[in-house]
């Protein structure tokens, strides 16, 4: 979903948000949730942006306060965001171009992991077969005792 990083997650909700903002009803979604969604991208992005009034004259760039309003804001911001992906994802008139527009994945899972799932099935089944006709070539334990109590 959304990266942790500040920067990185300051690009994603730059280029999804812009993709939500510039065609809402393609991903079926109501404006008010998108302008609601960009508030709270707003108010993140200001709180990576300007260096709390207290610190500036100090010459640092952060302080426990900052750091904790942007831990506060960004929180808010991806529970929002999943909310309204979760929403998202649900739309079955959604396709796969769309989704990839938002940075969603695509439903349908891609030809190497088809193959991949074909091939760990196919493993499964050979590694299910060589131990059971291992097992059958084994004898049992008990034959073992009764062979070395005969020969004693």
């Amino acid at each position: 979903m959304a990266p942790m990083n500040d920067q990185k997650l300051a690009v994603w909700i730059r280029d999804t948000l812009g993709a939500l903002v510039a065609n809402p009803e393609r991903y079926g979604v109501k404006d008010s949730q998108v302008n609601h969604l960009n508030e709270l991208a707003t108010a993140y992005l200001r709180t990576l942006a300007e260096p709390s009034a207290e610190a500036a004259p100090q010459g640092k760039s952060r302080n426990r306060g900052r750091a904790v309003m942007k831990t506060a804001t960004r929180g808010v911001l991806r529970s929002a965001v999943r909310k309204l992906l979760k929403e998202i994802r649900g739309n079955p008139a959604l396709t796969d171009i769309h989704r990839a527009e938002i940075g969603l994945p695509s439903r349908r899972p891609s030809a190497l992991e088809v193959w991949r799932a074909k091939c760990d099935a196919d493993a499964d089944r050979s590694s299910l077969a060589r131990s059971s006709t291992t097992e059958q070539s084994l004898p049992s334990p008990g034959a073992q005792v009764q062979a070395r109590s005969i020969a004693a």
